[in-house]
């Protein structure tokens, strides 16, 4: 869900944006490679993890229209910061194998701390009417804390969003 108020200085605006999913599955299946041998594991009773994000942005938005009558394009630019939940992770598991169970513990508990996030980023919006419009925007993600690959300290990624917006 994305919340979006303009000031009526029409140029700024606020935005609130939430996000969650709730994945389950009756079997998870992997491979985590230790040293010099590969392990394959599969778990046979259910899995479940949820995960939100949920952020507030300040907005500067430029309505061409203002410039070039019958233009209905507004480029704008996106800064702010929110957090990301998860219900994920702190799992365990424990097999014969000490490298599995180490390589899976880390990775688990890697998610399961609730992580600060900022972003910046930008995009275009075009009205078709004053009240129904289509939008893409990129952002540009800092998350803090973790390695959310499992193998480097990368903390950021760049995220997508477009759609159909309805002003009202």
């Amino acid at each position: 869900m994305d919340f979006t108020y303009y000031l009526p200085w029409k140029y700024l605006g606020i935005r609130f944006q939430g996000a969650g999913v709730a994945l389950s599955s009756s079997t998870v299946t992997g491979t985590i490679t230790g040293s010099g041998n590969s392990f394959r594991f599969r778990r046979s009773n259910s899995f479940s993890a949820e995960a939100g994000v949920v952020t507030g942005d300040i907005i500067l938005r430029l309505p061409l229209d203002d410039y070039w009558p019958g233009v209905h394009l507004a480029p704008y630019v996106i800064g702010g910061g929110g957090g990301v939940f998860t219900g994920a992770g702190g799992n365990t598991i424990h097999t014969r194998f000490p490298e599995l169970n180490r390589e899976f513990n880390n990775a688990s508990s890697n998610v399961d701390n609730n992580r600060g996030l900022g972003h910046v980023g930008g995009g275009f919006e075009y009205r078709f009417t004053p009240h129904i419009g289509i939008f893409g925007e990129a952002t540009y993600n800092w998350v803090a804390g973790g390695q959310h690959n499992f193998n480097s300290s990368v903390k950021d990624f760049v995220q997508t969003n477009f759609g159909l917006r309805f002003a009202f």
